[in-house]
């Protein structure tokens, strides 16, 4: 059985879409104008949607385009967020970054290939595309309403703390998921964040009301 070959589309949007990542988080770092590293982050969400779109079946369409848009509306707010200096911009931009990534997962999640798989298997039937009922607008705006409560615990607790929690209840409650593969998600999960904000953009990430509480 021969193996079954990516679209063009999908490998030619990857690399413009990688490339145009890395370009976004480098003209940045270099100091560039909103409108210039906003530029790539358009081109990123474009080169997504070539890369994507002839993965996705037919009966998941409406909650690709959905997650499409919601991810759009993400790239957009953390490029205006960039407008803003100082730490006054640090804690929307973490927002913004977060909702960049559950709906990069939920565009995964719809996928045919490992990368859907990989989703699917690790966060449950919360990013199952058979699950037709779980794909409803309904599901979606029940999402947009968790990430509402993820960002009342990153107030709170703060970003750091507040990571792996949620991803601890999210694949034990919707994904039931063994403990240690919950644990060891929740653990990477912080690595990453901590990884990206304070190491790669140097940004010292909120620690939460409880935290400015206690030590204030």
């Amino acid at each position: 059985m021969s193996e079954q070959r990516l679209p063009f589309a999908t490998i030619a949007g990857s690399v413009v879409c990688l490339l145009s990542v890395v370009a976004f988080f480098a003209l940045i770092n270099l100091g560039y104008s909103r409108e210039i590293f906003g530029f790539a982050g358009a081109v990123a969400w474009v080169g997504l949607l070539f890369a994507v779109r002839p993965l996705v079946e037919a009966r998941s369409l409406s909650a690709f385009w959905f997650a499409l848009c919601v991810l759009g509306f993400f790239i957009f707010f953390v490029d205006q967020t960039y407008e803003y200096q100082g730490r006054v911009r640090l804690f929307p931009l973490l927002i913004g970054y977060l909702g960049i990534i559950l709906s990069l997962l939920d565009i995964l999640s719809l996928t045919r290939g490992k990368a859907g798989e990989i989703v699917t298997r690790s966060f449950g039937k919360a990013f199952d595309p058979t699950n037709l009922e779980g794909r409803s607008a309904l599901r979606e705006v029940i999402v947009i309403g968790a990430m509402c409560l993820i960002i009342l615990s990153i107030y709170l607790l703060g970003f750091l703390l507040s990571t792996p929690l949620v991803v601890v209840a999210w694949m034990l409650v919707a994904g039931r998921k063994p403990l240690p593969l919950t644990l060891a998600t929740a653990a990477g999960s912080f690595v990453f964040v901590w990884f990206l904000f304070e190491f790669v953009l140097r940004y010292e990430l909120y620690r939460g009301l409880v935290w400015e509480i206690m030590t204030g």
